[in-house]
């Protein structure tokens, strides 16, 4: 059975995976990972939504890249994955508590999955304003805020994403591609 690692804290600062992707992973091992983790336990990685980003969550990066593991980036995990190396965030306040269109570059994996636009929900006050040099932007919101990125190396699937899937039915298909990846 393949085992997927997940990074973040809860609300009460304690390291723990959202239950909400137990709807999804039914057949995956998941584990939350904390600092000193063993990693090679792990076939994948999520970063998950939080509150706060973790020096650590950049070696979680290094060894994925390294040993070439898939890392999904949820809200948080997205802006971990934008400021890998040299990106930055600004503060935004038009993306907490809405759904909107995010609009897909034609020759991203979210286009073959959802076409040009699709709509998503938005839980962030903070949005990547210089992304790193190692992503390339795969969409954005209508107001431009970066909202899915990609690693430069196609052959290591690493994609962040600015919403919650795991809070949308219609959005499975990224945990499949995801999954696929493994």
């Amino acid at each position: 059975m393949k085992t997927i690692g997940f990074l973040g804290k809860d609300i009460d600062e304690s390291y723990v995976f959202n239950k909400k992707y137990l709807r999804v992973f039914s057949n995956i091992n998941c584990i939350g990972l904390f600092p000193g983790s063993d990693y090679s336990k792990c076939d994948g990685f999520i970063i998950q939504g939080g509150k706060n980003i973790e020096d650590w969550f950049y070696d979680v990066i290094e060894y994925a890249i390294k040993d070439n593991k898939p890392i999904l980036g949820i809200c948080l995990g997205c802006q971990v994955l934008g400021t890998y190396r040299n990106g930055f965030l600004k503060k935004i306040d038009n993306h907490m508590d809405i759904n909107h269109l995010i609009y897909i570059n034609k020759s991203s994996f979210l286009y073959d999955l959802y076409g040009d636009n699709v709509l998503v929900n938005s839980k962030h006050e903070e949005a990547i304003d210089e992304l790193s040099s190692d992503f390339d932007v795969i969409a954005t919101s209508e107001d431009g805020i970066i909202e899915a990125i990609r690693y430069k190396d196609l052959n290591n699937f690493i994609v962040g994403i600015q919403w919650h899937p795991e809070e949308l039915d219609y959005m499975d298909d990224i945990f499949d591609k995801f999954v696929s990846e493994l």
